[in-house]
């Protein structure tokens, strides 16, 4: 994100600016009148050495981006003066200390609103996953840990249940709460350790044993959170798993891709 507002600041920049910067040794920028028409711009634009049109284009390009995103109180006067001050006077005049906080600023405002907006468009999923979860409540033999996830014990297993510092080998299927699979291990048990794993089953499967089979009702949260994972888990997805615990893993083998792991 930072870079691109820094590519974004810098295509604004060489706009304003009606020459060459490595070639500017004065301490003002020279730029063009803006009492010139569009379409005298335009042509004016078209005549311009290729340089200049590629300045143009990244500019155009970088600045479009910006306002997609909701840039939307930048003085460009400033932005070329910062691009003059850069290259020619090598100088800041607010200090990196400053320019940082303001440039961090800037960042955490962007992705709040990003958030915001991801947030909107989709509210059903995470209505729908709150409301799944809700109803779960009064079936029998179904409970809540305290975070929220929801699980029942399908089949016990002996007495040997995992930390969540060990290793385990696992069978299971993972469904959206529409029903639909979106991953499983067909038959081969996977190896991995509980520490790379969604927080859901890091919790859920030190809940049995080996040998014992489980289904979790994973809240947004305790899964893949507000991003989703990939084409097949969208943003906001309560998660449903059937987990068979086939094994306690001795912690120094090797594992293989883990449902819902980190990378």
């Amino acid at each position: 994100m930072k870079n691109v507002i820094i590519a974004s600041f810098v295509g604004l920049s060489i706009l304003n600016i009606g020459c060459k910067s490595t070639s500017c040794h004065q301490k003002t920028a020279c730029c063009a009148s803006k009492n010139i028409s569009t379409e005298a711009r335009k042509t004016t634009l078209d005549s311009l050495p290729e340089y200049q049109k590629l300045s143009y284009a990244l500019a155009h390009t970088v600045a479009s981006d910006m306002k997609k995103n909701g840039i939307d109180s930048i003085d460009i006067n400033i932005l070329s003066e910062a691009f003059s001050d850069v290259l020619i006077n090598d100088t800041n005049q607010l200090g990196d200390a400053k320019t940082q906080a303001y440039m961090r600023s800037l960042t955490d405002s962007l992705r709040r609103k990003q958030q915001q907006e991801q947030m909107k468009q989709y509210l059903p999923n995470k209505t729908a996953g709150e409301r799944f979860l809700e109803s779960l409540k009064s079936v029998e033999g179904v409970e809540f840990t305290a975070s929220g996830l929801g699980y029942k014990i399908l089949k016990k297993g002996n007495e040997i249940y995992p930390k969540a510092s060990d290793k385990v080998a696992a069978n299971y299927i993972g469904k959206l709460i529409d029903g639909s699979v979106f991953d499983q291990s067909r038959g081969t048990p996977i190896e991995f350790p509980l520490t790379r794993v969604i927080k859901g089953w890091t919790e859920g499967l030190q809940l049995i044993s080996e040998g014992g089979k489980i289904e979790l009702y994973i809240p947004y949260y305790l899964a893949y959170g507000e991003t989703g994972s990939g084409q097949r888990i969208p943003p906001y997805s309560a998660l449903i798993f059937e987990v068979e615990l086939v094994e306690v893993v001795d912690p120094h083998k090797g594992h293989n891709h883990a449902p819902g792991e980190n990378h």
